[in-house]
């Protein structure tokens, strides 16, 4: 089974400990100026103004239309930025934040491109969760800095990449998540030169061959899939193995 953990993504940097955060609010009437930490819920308008924040360094932003968006490119000293439900069709505006390290994106199937990412070189920590409008990670530039990424789809609803070749251009990454993501090719041999990769979780798509071939071009990665063939021979019998023991519970 898998042994995914939260605490696997926090520690990643693709999600956070949410107890943790700064109390949730839904205008910004009482937010100080010089705030430096907000979690922000909008509700009509209540974004409005959020460009005058000119010190916040992380946010957490609840439910963003493009106008949001759009203000969010004058808040330039934004280190990490979370976003859960877009309705945006555009992120253009982020390419404005390039103090940006962490971000994490839910809930953006009306996004068509990742162009915007050029402007972001810096990031150490990057995930999609929900944008089903992309098929092709093209639009990743060179991430010399990135060592997390994430492209999943949500719990009922897959998305679908058609390949993972342009992950070449993040020679760093270390931690790599794409649950419920199918990809065309059904091909891990874009990852084989990421030498620090340490983590990846995926579907079952992949062919026996695949895994085996991940895992001798980088020795020591963890994926429960690998782990699933080595136990017991193959996914296949694998896959029998856990239903046994489901039935059996």
């Amino acid at each position: 089974m898998l042994r995914t953990g939260h605490d696997v993504r926090v520690a990643a940097g693709v999600s956070f400990v949410w107890a943790t955060l700064p109390p949730l609010v839904e205008t910004l009437d009482s937010v100080p100026p010089d705030a430096e930490v907000l979690q922000l819920r909008r509700v009509g308008r209540s974004t409005r103004g959020i460009d005058r924040l000119t010190n916040l360094r992380k946010l957490w932003l609840h439910k963003a239309d493009q106008s949001t968006v759009d203000a969010l490119a004058g808040v330039s000293s934004l280190e990490v930025l979370s976003i859960r439900g877009l309705s945006a069709t555009s992120l253009a505006p982020l390419r404005h934040l390039e103090k940006l390290r962490q971000l994490v994106l839910v809930d953006g199937n009306r996004v068509a491109d990742l162009d915007w990412l050029k402007a972001l070189p810096s990031l150490s920590a990057l995930f999609f969760e929900g944008f089903g409008s992309i098929r092709t990670l093209g639009g990743l530039p060179n991430l010399a800095a990135l060592q997390s990424f994430g492209f999943e789809g949500g719990m009922d609803r897959a998305v679908h990449l058609e390949t993972l070749a342009p992950l070449v251009r993040a020679p760093a990454l270390h931690s790599l998540f794409l649950a419920n993501t199918r990809v065309g090719d059904k091909s891990l041999a874009p990852l084989h030169g990421l030498k620090h990769l340490e983590r990846l979780e995926c579907r079952m798509d992949f062919p026996d061959r695949e895994f085996l071939a991940l895992r001798d071009a980088v020795p020591g990665i963890e994926c429960d899939w690998i782990r699933l063939i080595e136990t017991h021979g193959s996914l296949r019998a694998g896959r029998a193995a856990i239903r046994r023991r489901l039935e059996g519970s």
